[in-house]
């Protein structure tokens, strides 16, 4: 009989964008190694984007518990002016044009909703939770954050019921890069290191991303982190493997494209490679699929890149934004200069066999991972622009030549998300034995 694993996620359909896909992938194979995921999320949550056709990756009699609770957001876009249906992301924190009431929002967001603004979740969960768990038994809690409430609600489940858990960083908590601008007090830096450090202390088992994070998390911890990468999906690629490529030689970015991760190298690199290739002109096109803040879009113009690009809406749905890349010549990503950063993409980017440029540190996790996989080719931010234009020549020689085989990568099977699920289960098989 599989055992039961409470899987504590505040991101789950209707929720999309990229903070739901490890979780759901997570539940979706999860049975396929002997374990039963008890879902609990929140209800009608303030999610940055709607991808109602995920829905179908939830197994089907699986069981999902929804708590309400006070959204703050709510209020923020009340306050600032903001319309109720906008979708709230990271990018006020990174913009230096913030208004007055902005700052306000920020700093209570730093100082009074710790450890994140979905801290009202946390009560009325453990309340239920206490019900619940009473009446069914559960074999092992895993938590996934940020948001990193969830991960205390599972604290408070833990010390109540002593059920075995795992906490699963997506992301850093005090070391992320945007906890710089919160413009915390001394008292809350504090909290937030505390609630951090008893997170990671209290759970049996602690598990991340990537090495880099991982080893970051343990000098905390005092004691080993694991990590899993996030991988990629073949369900999610199986329909769009075979589908003629644009008829224009194609460069796709798939994701939020955040302002401080802009490789603004590559927009004046192209302006050049384009004024060395005038056939090139009529044949290329750019496509950026996801949200592009403003400013990065006048930057594009202003390279003289607007008659080349297409912007997508700010919200696509998952499988529309696979289909773009498995339709595409060749790709670009940015990461985060931290060493510890693995975007999401990154896995799914491989898994597309198209070359790719991936602007990111040098040393970190993300560019190990690609010379690892020996596919994709690394730059950093301030790269030559002979390296940019070398790749531009080989892929429009390839185009020119209809030569569209995919990059092979020996390492495609490790990396996909029933793999890693399986990695999951071994952790949740050690923490019950």
């Amino acid at each position: 009989m599989p055992k039961k694993v409470l899987f504590i996620t505040y991101y789950f359909p209707p929720s999309g964008g990229s903070g739901v896909q490890r979780p759901l992938k997570f539940i979706k194979y999860l049975r396929q190694f002997d374990w039963e995921p008890i879902v609990f999320t929140i209800k009608n949550g303030e999610y940055p984007a709607l991808d109602e056709t995920l829905w179908k990756e939830v197994p089907e009699n699986t069981t999902v518990l929804r708590v309400p609770a006070f959204e703050p957001y709510k209020w923020y876009k009340k306050f600032t002016n903001k319309n109720k249906t906008t979708k709230i992301d990271r990018n006020v924190l990174e913009t230096s044009s913030k208004s007055w009431k902005d700052r306000i929002a920020i700093w209570l967001r730093g100082n009074i909703f710790i450890p994140d603004a979905r801290r009202f979740w946390i009560r009325p969960s453990i309340k239920f939770l206490s019900r619940y768990l009473k009446e069914n038994k559960i074999d092992a809690v895993i938590s996934t954050g940020p948001p990193h409430s969830a991960h205390l609600i599972a604290l408070a489940v833990k010390e109540k019921f002593g059920i075995p858990w795992i906490a699963d960083f997506r992301d850093p908590w005090t070391k992320i890069y945007y906890h710089q601008h919160l413009q915390l007090s001394k008292w809350a830096e504090k909290r937030h290191l505390e609630l951090e450090e008893k997170v990671l202390k209290y759970a049996d088992i602690v598990v991340t991303i990537g090495k880099t994070l991982a080893e970051e998390l343990a000098e905390i911890r005092q004691l080993p982190v694991e990590y899993i990468y996030n991988g990629y999906d073949e369900s999610d690629f199986a329909p769009y493997r075979n589908l003629p490529l644009h008829e224009k030689f194609t460069l796709t970015y798939m994701g939020t494209l955040l302002p401080h991760i802009e490789p603004t190298v590559l927009w004046s690199a192209l302006a050049q490679w384009l004024d060395k290739n005038p056939e090139a002109k009529t044949q290329f096109q750019i496509r950026m699929i996801g949200k592009i803040p403003e400013k990065v879009k006048q930057n594009m113009q202003q390279a003289g890149l607007s008659e080349y690009t297409y912007y997508s809406p700010d919200v696509v749905e998952h499988h529309t934004a696979i289909e773009e890349i498995c339709k595409s010549h060749i790709l670009f990503m940015s990461v985060v200069l931290d060493k510890n950063t693995v975007s999401g993409k990154l896995f799914e980017y491989l898994a597309s066999g198209k070359p790719f440029l991936c602007f990111c540190n040098p040393e970190g996790d993300a560019a190990q991972i690609i010379q690892q996989c020996n596919a994709g080719t690394v730059l950093p931010y301030d790269a030559e622009y002979s390296k940019i234009e070398a790749f531009l020549d080989k892929e429009w020689q390839r185009y020119k030549a209809k030569d569209f085989t995919a990059v092979p990568n020996e390492k495609t099977q490790q990396l996909s998300r029933k793999y890693q699920t399986g990695q999951l289960a071994q952790l949740l098989n050690r923490c019950v034995s």
